[in-house]
């Protein structure tokens, strides 16, 4: 059975992703799982946020349109911790959020430590799109998929849906 550990509805800023980042490494069920476990949802969290805070078009909301808030909620679910982001985005930036993340989800993970050490070594990092490389490095710490959606929400806007399962047990790569 799923347990909401921590959700958050509303515009998420700086401040915001700090003072959730600071409750989550504060939650009582964090106190008897691996310390290597807690550091992976930990930047999971972390990575979601910022994404979140640099990348939402909240703005939309603000001219009256069919906007969504952005949110946030971790869950403990048997097994596995579920961290789940949602946020508007432009129709653009759905489409290049489905071109990186399908490609990131196409790869095994040797695969994608390869394809992370060459947009590292290749400088392909633009201030605007960051390359994936936060969704690469999501991808590798949990070891798993990065699971999605896009809703449409009006012509040039849609909603970015993520959510990453972390298992309470790794395994190794």
């Amino acid at each position: 059975m799923e347990k909401i550990l921590l959700s958050y509805s509303g515009k998420i800023d700086y401040g915001v992703h700090e003072s959730l980042v600071e409750e989550a490494k504060n939650l009582p069920d964090f106190d008897n799982i691996d310390v290597v476990v807690k550091k992976r949802l930990i930047y999971i969290i972390i990575e979601g946020l910022e994404n979140i805070y640099k990348h939402s078009d909240f703005s939309y909301s603000v001219k009256g349109g069919a906007g969504k808030d952005d949110n946030f909620s971790l869950a403990n679910l048997n097994d596995s911790f579920i961290v789940r982001n949602g946020n508007q985005v432009t129709a653009m930036k759905a489409g290049l959020l489905k071109v990186k993340l399908d490609y990131i989800n196409s790869l095994n993970a040797n695969s994608l430590k390869e394809y992370y050490n060459e947009i590292i070594t290749n400088g392909l990092v633009s201030e605007n799109s960051g390359a994936g490389l936060g969704m690469i490095r999501i991808s590798l710490k949990s070891n798993s998929r990065i699971n999605y959606s896009l809703e449409k929400l009006e012509t040039d806007l849609y909603y970015f849906n993520m959510w990453v399962i972390l298992p309470k047990l790794l395994k190794t790569i």
